[in-house]
């Protein structure tokens, strides 16, 4: 490889003087793709927050990240100086590192090949399109794409001050008195015309103005302190840095709340706190009302204005309209954490503002909102192919001879004998499983993989014995050996960025649908089964204290939860024993692992149309 490297770069190679045509002829291009989207946004009724020149330099740090680093670049713990040098202040960091990842998943990092190609026979056709050149040539596009993304003024600098200058200049030269002079012989040739002043020209030399204009000196407030951002996105955008700094969100949280931030300007059309009042978050909560329940799962809908957003509400029926209370309620604790944020940084509204009577009553006990899973229910699914044989990889539902090892095997096996939630099933990382203890036990923790519901989601939940014998260990060593870190590789997303127990959902509903399909009539989900070990529990006399530990809820007092220890492993496993023992009829089987895991071939992204996959529902975990 090394060879054939070296003979390329010998034989083809990208002369200095094509990667300077090229890299100009990209900054041009974008530059004047630039002109025309900021001569639209000055057009817009409806401002978009993330625009401007801010804007521009948040995508350009981006180009100059891919250039300096190439395309598998991300920021560092030496962002600062880098933002600093493109113009930028330290917290838009993350607003840098989430431009980046959109390029990434729309396919425009790294630069496309047949972009390359297209430059190279335009402005050097003599070359040999090789791996090299096609390096060279993405390197001179991100530099020329960086060029124009950072070259902000001549878009959108301010030319108020050169028109007030220009404004006095001509007032002086209009009050002026003509000079005394004697009369001039008059002469046949006209007079030359009076020069008009222009904004560019040089009206006088600056020290001249300097002792006629005494400019009024300027106060500077503690809001308007420069490192402090005291728009509504800008404070935003730092507060998620901040907190995802600190370790108290993670992406998808940081994510919601600036998501929040944006709809917010886009619906009062400002974006300032000063302007900020109880109409306008009041007319936040009613658009809620009004959207489609599908809104955010589109990445056209940022583009869209919110009266497109209301007339595509509109136009769908009552039932697919108005996010639901638990999304509406989300959505009014992140713009609470938004202004709480800000207060503490003197940024006030307008006028103190209560979201109190706009949160959404939800109608249901907790206990109500998804029945619980019977002992029939139970038995039903566990009577499925994937446990006893089924036909094919492809036909998971049909009975057969094959028992494949995967998330659709063992999910619902840990759901039933540990009462974990959903995600943090799917989320189990290899190094979460410990066997060579006393007690084997799951280590619930958040990794890189996945969140966690609240603090006292982290916990310890043994591994029921149940789950040794049907060759859990083994499954997990066979997944090791390929290198794997995370517990179903399966469900990795092509993007990234889905939640794995969705993924996951895909293929489980599918399958309740088939073994119990009384229970999806009745509303059941995976969740339920969380609910009827809870209630196996109960029913078993186990002791409030104990299964708070186990299902990781908080405790009902203060003298619960602050002051007692968590339950010991031996008596978590003592009170999942007293669980049915519904898997006793089934056999344990050699380890067989996917065909996509053993190869490693990732998954691929979902059609947008025609997918049967792709119209299965993601709630309900």
């Amino acid at each position: 490889m090394s060879e054939q490297l070296f003979e390329e770069i010998r034989l083809a190679r990208l002369s200095p003087e094509a990667a300077r045509e090229i890299l100009i002829a990209v900054a041009l291009e974008q530059s004047d793709l630039l002109a025309r989207a900021a001569t639209a946004d000055r057009a817009r009724s409806e401002p978009e927050p993330m625009s401007g020149a801010r804007a521009d330099r948040v995508v350009g740090a981006v180009y100059k990240l891919l250039a300096e680093r190439g395309t598998s670049a991300q920021l560092d713990a030496d962002s600062a100086a880098f933002l600093a040098r493109c113009g930028l202040p330290a917290e838009e960091a993350f607003q840098v590192q989430a431009t980046l990842k959109v390029l990434r998943r729309q396919g425009l990092v790294p630069a496309p090949e047949w972009k390359l190609r297209k430059l190279l026979a335009e402005h050097a056709p003599d070359v040999e399109p090789s791996a090299v050149v096609l390096a060279e040539t993405a390197h001179a596009l991100y530099r020329g794409k960086a060029a124009a993304c950072l070259d902000t003024d001549e878009r959108w600098s301010d030319t108020t001050s050169d028109d007030v200058e220009l404004m006095r200049a001509a007032r002086r030269n209009r009050a002026a008195p003509a000079p005394a002079t004697t009369e001039p012989e008059r002469s046949t040739t006209a007079p030359p015309p009076p020069a008009v002043p222009t904004a560019s020209a040089n009206l006088e030399p600056a020290a001249d103005l300097a002792t006629k204009v005494s400019p009024a000196p300027v106060v500077v407030s503690a809001a308007q302190d420069p490192d402090i951002p005291t728009t509504i996105t800008g404070h935003t955008a730092q507060l998620a840095a901040t907190r995802l700094q600190l370790g108290n969100w993670d992406e998808k949280t940081a994510g919601q709340h600036i998501s929040v931030a944006r709809l917010l300007t886009r619906i009062v059309q400002h974006d300032e706190f000063a302007r900020l009042r109880q109409c306008d978050v009041a007319k936040y909560r009613d658009v809620l009302l009004g959207l489609p329940k599908s809104y955010g799962k589109s990445s056209k809908d940022a583009q869209r204005s919110v009266a497109e957003l209301l007339a595509r509400g509109q136009a769908l029926p009552e039932e697919k309209r108005g996010l639901i209370a638990p999304t509406i309620n989300r959505h009014m604790t992140q713009l609470g954490n938004i202004l709480k944020s800000a207060a503490s940084y003197g940024l006030r509204t307008a006028e103190t503002i209560d979201l109190t009577g706009l949160r959404a009553k939800e109608g249901e006990r907790d206990r109500d909102q998804r029945p619980p899973m019977t002992l029939d229910d139970i038995r039903a699914i566990l009577k499925g192919a994937p446990w006893h044989g089924c036909l094919s990889e492809a036909e998971r539902l049909e009975p057969g001879q094959i028992v494949i090892h995967d998330s659709l095997y063992w999910a619902p096996l840990i759901a039933i004998y540990s009462l974990m939630r959903r995600e943090e099933i799917c989320g189990l990382m290899i190094v979460d499983v410990h066997f060579d203890v006393p007690v084997p036990y799951f280590n619930i923790v958040r990794n890189k993989y996945r969140r966690l519901k609240n603090p006292q989601s982290k916990r310890k939940i043994p591994i029921h014995p149940e789950l040794l014998r049907l060759g859990l260990r083994a499954y997990i060593e066979a997944i090791a050996a390929l290198g794997y870190d995370l517990l179903f590789p399966e469900l990795l997303p092509a993007s990234g960025k889905a939640v794995l127990g969705n993924q996951f959902h895909r293929e489980w509903l599918p399958l309740l649908t088939h073994t119990a399909p009384a229970a999806v009539e009745e509303g059941k989900v995976f969740h339920s089964i969380r609910h009827f070990g809870n209630q196996q529990l109960v029913e078993a006399g186990v002791i409030p204290d104990w299964r708070q530990d186990i299902m990781g809820h908080k405790g009902t007092s203060e003298v619960e939860e602050r002051y007692r220890d968590d339950v010991a492993l031996r008596r978590k496993l003592r009170a999942l024993k007293k669980l049915p023992n519904v898997t006793a009829q089934l056999q344990a089987f050699p380890i067989l692992l996917r065909e996509n895991v053993v190869k490693k071939i990732g998954r691929k992204p979902r059609r947008k149309n025609g997918n049967a996959g792709g119209s299965v529902p993601a709630s309900g975990s």
